[in-house]
C-alpha cells in the first residue's frame, strides 16, 4: 500500500520500467527476435528483464558482423517486426541498376 499511496516511489519506478522496456522491445523487434519481444511485452519485472536481455542475449553491433551479418540493420524487409516499404531491397537494387 505505501508504494501506491506515495508517488515519490512509484513515479520513478514506472519511468525506470518504461526506458528499459522500450529500450528492449526495440532491440528485439530490430533483431527480429518475436519470442523475446513478446516475452517482455507480457511480463513486467520493473526493468530487470529487460536488462538482462540488453545484457547477455541481445546480439551486439561486433557479434553481427562477425558472424558475416550487416551491422546496420535499419534496412530491408525480413522479418515479422521490420517495416515493408514500397521500396524494398530488390526494388532499391532494380533501381539502381538502371
Amino acid at each position: 500500500m505505501f508504494l501506491f499511496r506515495n508517488p515519490q516511489v512509484w513515479i520513478p519506478v514506472l519511468l525506470w520500467s518504461i526506458f528499459w522496456k522500450g529500450w528492449a522491445l526495440w532491440k528485439a523487434a530490430r533483431r527480429d527476435q518475436p519470442l523475446w519481444y513478446i516475452v517482455m511485452l507480457l511480463v513486467n519485472t520493473v526493468g530487470i528483464l529487460e536488462i538482462i536481455y540488453l545484457l547477455g542475449f541481445a546480439p551486439r553491433q561486433r557479434d553481427l558482423v562477425s558472424e558475416g551479418r550487416p551491422a546496420d540493420l535499419s534496412g530491408g524487409s525480413v522479418g515479422p517486426f521490420r517495416h515493408r516499404g514500397v521500396l524494398g531491397p530488390a526494388s532499391v537494387a532494380a533501381v539502381s541498376a538502371s
